[in-house]
């Protein structure tokens, strides 16, 4: 049973779109929008804010009810889907400047994106999580191989290429000196001429084995 945002009266329908019980509800309805808007160009500055923050809070009403909720959600993507078709290079321009801004505010969860991305193309085990992530940096406080404290990279302990799994008990924080001198050779022959490499090696494994 729906509730027809003009008149107020129920109906039934299956179209979850639907907000109105006929035509004449939706054309007067368009009618009544038009006039309050006209009329809100008219008001003075403080009428026109409370009349907007009249409207903001309705809308924030019926968008947090189960049913008309998911109708306007549904219509807003109708109409986001439309305006996109018939605006393509707008569209292109504003995902290209939100996925920038994206980046800039969320780095890590961007790479560990990526990185689960690449791990799908090969076929390997993925469910590395931005948490998982954050419990590393915690536990090491620094580079897991050489142990200098400051900005560290995801870095695989056993190598993508040596089909090493984008997984908690994989990923590890790295400097990116270490990240690139590691490479894709295995920690230990890495860490063996590292001075205190065995040991650091060891404190890896046991931070593995403490994961599972």
């Amino acid at each position: 049973m729906r509730i027809c945002q003009y008149c107020k009266s129920q109906f039934e329908s299956s179209d979850l779109r639907r907000r109105y019980c006929s035509e004449r509800c939706s054309k007067e309805s368009a009618k009544r929008n038009s006039r309050e808007f006209m009329c809100r160009c008219r008001l003075d500055p403080e009428k026109k804010i409370a009349l907007n923050k009249k409207q903001s809070e309705r809308m924030k009403q019926l968008r947090a009810d189960p049913v008309r909720g998911l109708a306007i959600k549904a219509d807003d993507i109708v109409r986001i889907k439309r305006w996109a078709k018939e605006n393509p290079e707008q569209d292109k321009a504003s995902r290209k400047k939100c996925n920038k801004e994206s980046r800039k505010k969320h780095p890590e969860q961007h790479r560990i994106a990526n990185q689960r991305r690449k791990s799908v193309i090969r076929g390997l085990p993925t469910g590395f999580r931005a948490s998982d992530w954050r419990a590393a940096v915690e536990h090491f406080r620094g580079c897991a191989y050489c142990g200098v404290a400051g900005k560290t990279e995801q870095e695989h302990f056993i190598p993508a290429v040596s089909s090493g799994s984008f997984t908690r008990d994989n990923i590890l924080p790295a400097c990116r000196r270490c990240n690139r001198e590691k490479s894709t050779q295995a920690a230990l022959d890495y860490l063996v001429s590292k001075e205190h490499g065995l040991a650091r090696y060891a404190g890896i494994l046991s931070y593995f084995e403490g994961l599972n």
